[in-house]
């Protein structure tokens, strides 16, 4: 697997990358803190200690340059004094000092403690290294933590011999050791309490940016209205200023954009009013021609009442005929309120046959609408869904030849209502196919069609949260299916 599609998958967040970041730093610079302080711990340490045992050996160097000088000049007799010197020193814990000895001028061993004594092979090794110096010198040994200090011993320009003192630093590497061990629990605790603050911080930082992506999550139209705390007056604060403007922007767009989709529905409607001008005068002439004869009948008798009362019945129907003719025409064109709510299907479906009827009357087509006893309950707005089953009526009638048939079938399911309408015409050809519902396109001669009706009927479907698909069957007809949600199905959503 590409460790780049790993790392895209398993995402990390902004708040866990600051606390990973940060320990990595506290982390860092707790180890380089620890190791300076160890450091400056253990210079200051050895090099207080180094300065003493300097001062130690000088001094006691000044005590054997004296015993050794009256010796010389036959004042004192030594008898064994510097050696009990020596064993006092050596024998002091405090002192530091594990060996004691002192030189001839030719290296010869002339005084020692008794434990160096012991150990003649090292002894005669430290005379040879120390063999002529001539100033006071420090040099560590093999062996772990000790090292030796050689102070000539000379007055002026007589020279009695060499002092050498062997120190050990173990004292002074325990409290190395135990500082260490503090600066270990030390850096824990620290470490511990950095991180603790860091994912503080982070919380704190990334607080405000996970409620303004909560936020911005939520926000859906047509209201886009969204709830912010208010945040101190920094950089989150004018994030939070800059989403809520561009919501402002959106508003004001959606606005704008439901305000031209409603004046482009409203021109598709007077355009299908006027395909069906000629079919409604047809549906308008014919009762008042009807009416008309009526009343030159009753004017021709006016005396005779059961003349006048069956023909007054019959001109009343023709009136209704006309009345119902009109008023369908009228409730179709009205601007109505995109409300959604649940909608009798096949109560709109009928509504759309009525209109169509009287243009497929002309053009000598059968439509049938749905059978009786069809249950179907969409959530959706009736007049909406009038419109598109009236453009597909419409277009399927100006397919079809004379004689042919154009049929509504519904199926009413438990969570979705599907549309069916057939017709029997040319179909469509697959090089249009893909092109049907862009606007403003069309196959009709120039004049009987503005390319708008697929298209707006597209978009009413999407706004119900339904699907609209075309199955045509070249030279056998074509079936245009709408499925909606059924108004039993919780959609998430509420009116608008």
């Amino acid at each position: 697997m590409n460790p780049g599609n790993l790392l895209r998958r398993r995402r990390l967040s902004l708040e866990i990358k600051f606390v990973v970041t940060a320990t990595v730093v506290i982390v860092l610079g707790i180890l380089a803190l620890q190791v300076w302080l160890l450091a400056a711990f253990r210079s200051f340490v050895f090099s207080e200690a180094e300065l003493r045992a300097r001062r130690v050996a000088e001094s006691t160097a000044l005590t054997v340059e004296n015993t050794l000088l009256y010796s010389h000049l036959e004042l004192i007799e030594e008898e064994g004094f510097l050696d009990n010197v020596l064993e006092e020193i050596v024998g002091d814990a405090m002192s530091g000092v594990t060996r004691a000895l002192v030189f001839d001028p030719e290296g010869r061993l002339i005084n020692a403690d008794r434990y160096s004594l012991s150990a003649r092979d090292q002894v005669q090794r430290l005379g040879r290294e120390t063999l002529g110096v001539q100033e006071t010198s420090l040099q560590p040994l093999k062996t772990p933590w000790l090292y030796r200090i050689a102070v000539p011993l000379k007055i002026s320009s007589l020279r009695l011999g060499t002092l050498v003192m062997v120190f050990s630093h173990e004292q002074e590497a325990g409290r190395v050791t135990v500082f260490q061990g503090w600066t270990i629990w030390g850096a824990l605790v620290l470490g511990v309490l950095g991180i603790l603050g860091s994912v503080a911080l982070s919380r704190a930082l990334a607080r405000p940016i996970k409620q303004l992506a909560g936020a911005m999550s939520g926000v859906s139209p047509p209201s886009y209205e969204v709830s912010l705390s208010p945040w101190w007056n920094d950089e989150i604060k004018d994030l939070q200023d800059s989403f809520q403007s561009m919501l402002d922007r959106l508003r004001a767009a959606h606005r704008a954009e439901e305000e031209s989709r409603r004046a482009l529905v409203q021109a598709e409607k007077l355009a299908t009013t006027g395909t069906l001008v000629a079919g409604l005068a047809h549906e308008i002439n014919n009762p008042l021609s009807g009416a008309r004869n009526c009343l030159n009948r009753i004017m021709r008798k006016p005396d005779d009442p059961v003349q006048t009362a069956k023909y007054s019945q019959l001109m009343d129907n023709a009136l209704k005929h006309i009345e119902q003719t009109v008023g369908n025409l009228l409730d179709f064109t009205r601007t109505s309120d995109p409300v959604m709510r649940p909608v009798d299907v096949r109560a709109v479906a009928l509504d759309a046959c009525r209109l169509a009827g009287p243009k497929a009357g002309t053009a000598g087509v059968e439509l049938i609408p749905p059978p009786d006893g069809t249950a179907a309950m969409a959530r959706g707005n009736a007049r909406e869904l009038e419109q598109v089953i009236l453009n597909l009526l419409l277009n399927a009638i100006d397919a079809s030849q004379e004689g042919g048939r154009v049929r509504i079938a519904l199926e009413a399911g438990p969570r979705e209502i599907r549309i069916r309408v057939s017709d029997e015409g040319r179909g469509i050809p697959p090089d249009v196919q893909p092109r049907i519902f862009d606007p403003f396109f069309t196959t009709k001669e120039p004049g009987r069609g503005t390319g708008l009706g697929l298209w707006i009927a597209a978009g009413i479907i999407d706004r119900h949260q339904g699907r609209i698909s075309c199955s045509p069957r070249e030279g056998r007809g074509t079936v245009f299916s709408i499925e909606l949600p059924a108004a039993g199905r919780d959609n998430g959503e509420g009116e608008p």
